[in-house]
Parts: C-alpha cells; structure tokens; sequence
C-alpha cells in the first residue's frame, strides 16, 4: 500500500499588536506659500514699482499697436500723444507738491542777512 503524506494546514500566527498610545501629538504641517504669498512679498521689495511701471509701458505700447493695426503713422501719432498727456500729468503732479507750507522748524533754521 502506498503511504499518503499527511498535510496539515499551517496555521498563521496571531497578528501583533503593537500599543498605541491613547493620545497622538497633532501632525506638523508646514504652512504652504501661495501665489498671493510670493506677490505680497515681491510688492514689498523695491523692485515693485520699476517692474510695474515697465509693464504698464508695455501694455500701453502693445495696445498702440493693436489699435493702430500696423499703421506707423496712427502709432507714433497716438504714443506721441500719450507721452505729451504724461508729461503734462507730470508737471502738474510737480508743481503742486513742491509748494508744501513752511514749517516751524524751517522758519527757525532761517538766518536773516542785515
């Protein structure tokens, strides 16, 4: 007679388990940086106003452009008068912040020739 092999089943040990501790510290999230974050702090830096004032001269050329659909004539004939209207704007801005009343302190400092 052959002789059968008598398999058993292993049998699969208990799982662990590991102890918990019954309270967890709160997970550490780093603060994440938006774009508003980077634009905040970019207009803060002295390196705003120059780089706005250059892409407000670029837009302002490329619309030029645009409206005036490759006529050069019409171009130079529109820049010329935005570059008159902004010098104007700019005089005036000039001449009415240069007249700033006289302080106390200015008046002191004066001396007075015989």
């Amino acid at each position: 007679m052959a002789q059968q092999k008598k398999t058993t089943a292993k049998k699969k040990p208990a799982p662990k388990t590991a102890a918990k501790p019954k309270t967890q510290a709160p997970k550490q999230t780093e603060p994440k940086s938006t774009a508003a974050d980077y634009f905040h702090a970019f207009s803060k830096s002295r390196f705003f106003k120059p780089v706005v004032a250059v892409l407000i001269v670029l837009v302002v050329i490329g619309l030029d452009f645009l409206i005036s659909w490759n006529n050069f004539d019409r171009f130079f004939k529109i820049l010329g008068i935005e570059i008159l209207i902004t010098a104007v704007i700019l005089v005036l801005k000039l001449a009415l912040t240069s007249n700033k009343p006289e302080t106390k302190v200015n008046k002191e400092n004066e001396e007075y020739a015989p």
